[in-house]
């Protein structure tokens, strides 16, 4: 045998052999193998370690045996025996391969003692001692088959929220989403064929689809309803996009399944799924800009417990971001630094039939807003417009002064989720949400410290949605659909300048989808009812009371669609 080492054959046996879980074909292929390995190598007698002179002159017995299963299954009366099991020596390092009876042979072994070992794919291994005088047969050798407990497999989906909607959707993900790192939400946002965006400086920035944005587009930051303060043009949605590792905008009335606020949209914040293998890991993103000398870092931590803890999983993630001065081709545009500090953390648990999760996120950011753009009245707005540059034109800096914002918008969610054994889906989901807005004119003598509009928004949301399982009937044709029941609560406190009054209201809602797909068609219904309770206080200034008023609305929607697929890419749909 040519270039043959003395570890050739155990390595064989070590490496092929010991392995669990092999189909019928590769068990084949594999005692092919081995039976070609060991009639080349296993018993050349220059193979052996036992010096040759020794075994021309006494190295002739002849050791064979059986090896069979102990289940002792029968083929016609006969003993079931173990075709390709391997007995291996240890002290000489040689070895044979049973033949379709189960009978090996270890020709030329010198008398003494030895280790054999026997082995079968899928049967436990068994260690024999024998002591080799003369020619003989051993005694029949049995092997017991292995019990293998596989480890515990999990499936896990990430499932869009968007799933059963059948509006025209667009996607922002992957390496797409990751080029839009560090840009705003509707920055980020504006790279999608059909969205533009609002901007009134450089870290503020609304979604607008098909010319509808603020409380005519609904932003769900991971499954929950973004409730803030939506009434100016200077008012972003206060989410940081680090925290997403999809956004899916849904174009198009969705009031059905997200309410009758939904008019011109949906856009889906969508984390990443939870880990599930045992271990720990993360990422880091590092984003820099010329202009204003961006700066931002972001970062994740997860991990998922094992052994007692199971389904235990957790992710810390935060972004700290800084910025100074814009600049355009020949200045710098005083007092436009802005500054953000995220943090999220989430825990959830997954265990055979139901789930939790617990999350919780903070958004702060403090945004300076351009001097030059600040007008007390009319014959200031129209001299601004008409200076062909600002009156002031600094130098860079990182300073941020009056005017300005201070904005916080705090999320806490818990959800709970049961599946039935016949597929269908419970999720219960309660969260709560509080929006501080605080916004800074030009220094004022009267109130130093104070801010000129102060407005906090609460909001308490509870959703019960029930996802029975898809089923198909007996035209092929699937069936899917969910119903659900949503509410609402909310409280306005408003200080200082008056630009919304406070005010209380109740909100509740009810709704059901329907979907079948049979081959290329598919043909959704859906029905909705909302109710909404509001009461808004004023003050009445010459006699110092407090009155409000009271109004109620209710709203009935109804949905029908229908798309049939004419290609892999390219579908026709109605609505």
């Amino acid at each position: 045998m040519v270039g043959a080492t003395n570890e050739s054959f155990p390595a064989f046996f070590s490496n092929h052999t010991v392995a669990k879980h092999l189909s019928f074909t590769d068990y084949k292929q594999r005692v092919v193998w081995a039976t070609l390995l060991v009639s080349w190598a296993g018993i050349s007698p220059a193979y052996s370690q036992v010096d040759s002179t020794q075994t021309r002159s006494t190295c002739t017995v002849r050791v064979a045996g059986t090896v069979f299963s102990r289940e002792k299954q029968q083929r016609g009366g006969v003993t079931f025996p173990l075709l390709g099991a391997t007995v291996y020596v240890r002290e000489t390092k040689t070895g044979a391969v049973t033949d379709a009876q189960g009978q090996y042979v270890l020709p030329a072994l010198c008398p003494g003692s030895y280790t054999l070992d026997y082995q079968f794919i899928g049967y436990q291994t068994v260690v024999q001692q024998i002591a080799v005088l003369n020619d003989s047969t051993l005694a029949v050798v049995a092997l017991s088959p292995e019990g293998v407990n596989l480890n515990e497999l999990t499936v896990t989906e990430h499932r869009s929220e968007a799933q059963q909607l059948l509006q025209n959707q667009t996607e922002l993900s992957g390496a797409a989403l990751n080029q839009a790192r560090g840009q705003s939400l509707g920055e980020s946002l504006k790279s999608l064929t059909g969205l533009y965006s609002i901007q009134t400086g450089p870290s503020i920035s609304k979604p607008v689809i098909h010319g509808l944005h603020s409380n005519r587009i609904l932003i769900l930051n991971n499954g929950v309803r973004q409730e803030d303060q939506q009434w100016g043009s200077e008012h972003a949605p206060e989410i940081d996009p680090f925290i997403a590792s999809r956004l899916t905008v849904i174009r198009g009335a969705a009031s059905i399944r997200y309410g009758s606020d939904a008019i011109g949209g949906v856009i889906l914040v969508e984390p990443k799924a939870m880990p599930t293998k045992p271990g720990m890991g993360g990422e880091v993103n590092l984003v820099g800009a010329s202009n204003g000398r961006l700066s931002i870092v972001s970062g994740i931590l997860e991990g998922a417990f094992n052994h007692r803890l199971t389904g235990l999983s957790w992710r810390v993630q935060g972004t700290l971001k800084r910025s100074g001065y814009v600049q355009t081709p020949t200045y710098y545009l005083d007092n436009t630094s802005y500054r953000e500090t995220n943090f999220s953390a989430d825990l959830h648990y997954d265990h055979k039939q139901w789930g939790a999760e617990v999350f919780y996120s903070r958004f702060t950011t403090k945004i300076g807003l351009f001097t030059g753009a600040q007008v007390g009245s009319l014959s200031d707005l129209y001299a601004a417009i008409s200076r062909p540059e600002p009156l002031i034109q600094p130098t860079f800096s990182y300073a941020l002064n009056r005017p300005y914002q201070d904005v916080q918008h705090d999320l806490l969610k818990i959800r709970g989720q049961w599946r039935s054994r016949a597929g269908g889906t419970l999720t219960a989901t309660i969260a709560q949400q509080q929006n501080t807005r605080q916004e800074y004119d030009f220094l004022s003598f009267s109130r130093v410290t104070d801010p000129e509009l102060y407005l906090q928004l609460t909001t308490h949301t509870a959703d019960l949605i029930w996802e029975y399982a898809p089923k198909t009937d007996s035209k092929g044709g699937r069936w899917s659909g969910s119903v659900g029941i949503t509410s609402s609560t909310q409280g306005n406190i408003r200080q200082y300048l008056f630009l919304i009054p406070n005010f209380r209201s109740y909100g509740a809602g009810a709704f059901a989808i329907e979907r079948y797909a049979r081959n290329r068609w598919v043909v959704e219904a859906g029905l909705r009812y909302d109710y909404r309770w509001l009461r808004a206080y004023f003050l009445d200034a010459p006699t110092n009371r407090v009155y409000a008023n009271t109004h109620h609305w209710d709203n009935l929607n109804g949905s029908f669609g229908v798309s049939y697929q004419l290609s892999p890419a390219l579908t026709l749909a109605g609505n």
